[in-house]
């Protein structure tokens, strides 16, 4: 259980909304968290290749990868935990996919999530894991990118 995952994801953004994804409990339509597009890096794959494999499996649009943002360490409270792990890197890429905006809203094929454009002002009120990455969101999403990606370690309540 104490294993680190490698996750790639991706911001994708059409004009001054960005696509999320909303955690659902399974079986319920209750949400609860939102999160970014992506997933986990298997093993020996390159990271910008798992997110366009993730992508391609979420969305069922091909993507480009735009550019490299940033990496986010983080440590889940043992309560707080995913079930498979307490840790995990987080690398972030800014994503362009043609013939996605915000006019559409794309359909999840899992169960537990759906997707949505959020704003500046859905993100502030809500709850989003990583929970270290709200703030940096919230400045990228108002184009303030010199305060948005930068390396940091963020532990769950610091």
């Amino acid at each position: 259980m104490g294993k680190t995952h490698i996750i790639a994801r991706a911001i994708i953004m059409d004009n001054d909304h960005m696509l999320a994804c909303v955690g659902k409990k399974k079986n319920q339509n209750k949400r609860t968290h939102l999160f970014l597009p992506g997933g986990h890096v298997e093993h020996k794959e390159p990271i910008k290749d798992a997110l366009i494999r993730e992508l391609e499996e979420e969305l069922g649009m091909k993507s480009s990868i735009v550019r490299f943002l940033g990496v986010e360490e983080y440590s889940f409270d043992s309560e707080d935990s995913s079930k498979c792990h307490l840790h995990e890197l987080n690398f972030y890429f800014e994503v362009f996919v043609p013939g996605l905006s915000s006019a559409i809203i794309p359909k999840s094929p899992e169960d537990h999530t759906e997707f949505v454009w959020i704003t500046p002002e859905d993100l502030e009120g809500s709850t989003f894991y990583p929970n270290g990455l709200k703030p940096i969101l919230q400045h990228w999403l108002q184009a303030d990118y010199e305060k948005a990606f930068r390396s940091h370690i963020v532990t769950k309540g610091k």
